[in-house]
């Protein structure tokens, strides 16, 4: 009887603590390899969210990011507290990093061809959480001098 427990147990271990997929792992750390080869440091891109949130939080928003930090959205300044509501690209594969780690019921993610930024990202992280899911669209990538 005790081998069955330790079996049921192993099984359990095995197979309840999953590790974050390492095809996605991959394609993020070829991305992020992408990218840096780039050197882009200055760049503006439409961002978009998609969530169950206010009106206000998912319409799109172009921002200008200056030295890898949001200096202004849809051609205006904001408030230092407002800036953890837009990602650049290195905070979008952290974003990206963390939620992988996580081990997401659902996600996508697809990569620029060119620059190897994140264009688009989805999560749900729980089948018994109504309404936490959240993408992330990013279109018109312009670099900027």
């Amino acid at each position: 009887m005790k081998l069955h427990y330790v079996f049921l147990t192993f099984l359990f271990l095995l197979f309840g603590c999953q590790k974050p997929d390492s095809i996605k792992i991959n394609e993020l750390n070829q991305a992020i390899s992408t990218w840096k080869k780039a050197n882009l440091k200055s760049y503006s891109v439409t961002q978009k969210i998609s969530c169950y949130c206010m009106d206000e939080f998912i319409l799109p928003k172009r921002l200008v990011i200056v030295d890898q930090k949001v200096v202004s959205v849809n051609g205006s300044p904001i408030p230092e507290e407002e800036l953890s509501v837009y990602l650049t690209v290195e905070d979008s594969f952290e974003f990206i990093k963390d939620r992988l780690a996580k081990n997401p019921i659902k996600s996508s993610i697809e990569y620029d061809d060119t620059y190897g930024f994140p264009s688009s990202f989805h999560f749900d992280m729980s089948e018994q959480i109504v309404d936490e899911e959240i993408s992330y669209y990013f279109t018109d990538f312009t670099l900027t001098q």
